[in-house]
């Protein structure tokens, strides 16, 4: 094990070292991400892959002035960013922002897929008896898997989910 952060990755490992990255729900806790991408970029060796999993900023803004509490935490959790402060960073990103990184990182994005519909989320975690949940969670990952798969509708409906699956690979 080793001790370091997303942005030195380049400091603790050789260049190229890896055949596999995986960043689950980081990336919406990194401020700076085109520099984490680079990183990742750096230590990933020739054909090697990186997936990231992620909170999407398609399910809800950012920066909604309708909804003012949030919009105030959120712009002082951005300031704050901007000073070198990301203790209490959490703002998702596009499914653009993360292909653009990783393209001007030199990795070929291979697959960008949409996961965990809210409302399926709330009933499953609201709703549905705990002995009926893993069946629920069967139907509600093909259903999602048959979404992705349906171009038009997924680009059309990537507002509804609230995380993404991108998958990339070192040229």
């Amino acid at each position: 094990l080793s001790h370091g952060n997303g942005y030195t990755l380049t400091e603790l490992f050789a260049p190229k070292t890896f055949d596999v990255v995986v960043a689950t729900q980081v990336l919406e806790h990194v401020a700076r991400m085109p520099r984490f991408i680079n990183e990742v970029a750096a230590v990933l060796a020739p054909s090697g892959e990186a997936f990231f999993t992620l909170d999407s900023a398609h399910w809800r803004s950012r920066f909604d002035p309708r909804r003012p509490i949030r919009f105030l935490k959120n712009i002082a959790k951005k300031g704050l960013s901007l000073l070198g402060n990301e203790r209490h960073y959490d703002l998702p990103w596009f499914d653009h922002e993360v292909a653009d990184a990783c393209r001007k990182a030199g990795l070929q994005v291979l697959d960008c897929r949409y996961y965990n519909l809210a409302p399926l989320k709330l009933l499953h975690n609201r709703i549905v008896p705990p002995e009926h949940r893993n069946e629920l969670m069967r139907h509600w990952f093909s259903l999602e898997d048959w979404l992705n798969d349906q171009g038009k509708v997924r680009d059309s409906a990537k507002h509804l989910f609230l995380c993404m699956y991108v998958h990339v690979c070192n040229k």
